[in-house]
């Protein structure tokens, strides 16, 4: 394998454990959010009695109600961060990496297409592990998200490129 191929393998594989950290990451510090619930307060509606009648039940749906609305537009914007990085990093890199004029072996190709699968399954275990198992939703998107680009951007390329050589 030519230096240009070892570059390119650790080139991809910097890359996709900075989108795998990005996710990790992510699903780490809304599940540090939603533990220490830092939104709306709720211990403060015990007993919100107006004109003599009792609306504690009101100001708690209203406040939990404020603190899925926020989870859930938090969660939306980690997702269009991590896309964006996904795209700022991956763009480039197949752009000038994987064009169509530079030749890619076969062997390269394995090693790119293993190191994505393991970064991936190590993501979303490690992902898990640190949030407890609890946030499976947001690991499973957020995973999503840059593994879609990076298939998309890298891995179908390589699969192009192993049908034509071979």
């Amino acid at each position: 394998m030519r230096l240009e191929g070892k570059a390119r393998i650790i080139i991809f594989a910097t890359i996709t454990i900075v989108l795998a950290y990005f996710a990790s990451g992510y699903t780490y510090e809304l599940y540090e959010l939603d533990i220490k619930n830092h939104l709306a307060d709720m211990s403060s509606a015990e007993n919100a009695v107006i004109d003599g009648s009792d609306f504690t039940l009101v100001f708690k749906l209203f406040g939990y109600g404020a603190n899925g609305l926020i989870m859930t537009a938090i969660s939306g914007v980690y997702a269009f961060v991590i896309t964006i990085v996904s795209l700022i990093l991956l763009l480039p890199f197949r752009a000038v990496g994987l064009n169509k004029k530079r030749m890619i072996g076969e062997n390269e190709c394995r090693i790119m297409k293993k190191i994505f699968i393991g970064v991936a399954l190590l993501s979303l275990i490690i992902g898990g592990i640190i949030t407890r198992f609890s946030q499976i939703a947001l690991l499973l998107l957020y995973n999503a998200v840059w593994i879609f680009w990076a298939y998309i951007l890298c891995i179908l390329p390589l699969r192009k490129n192993e049908k034509a050589s071979g």
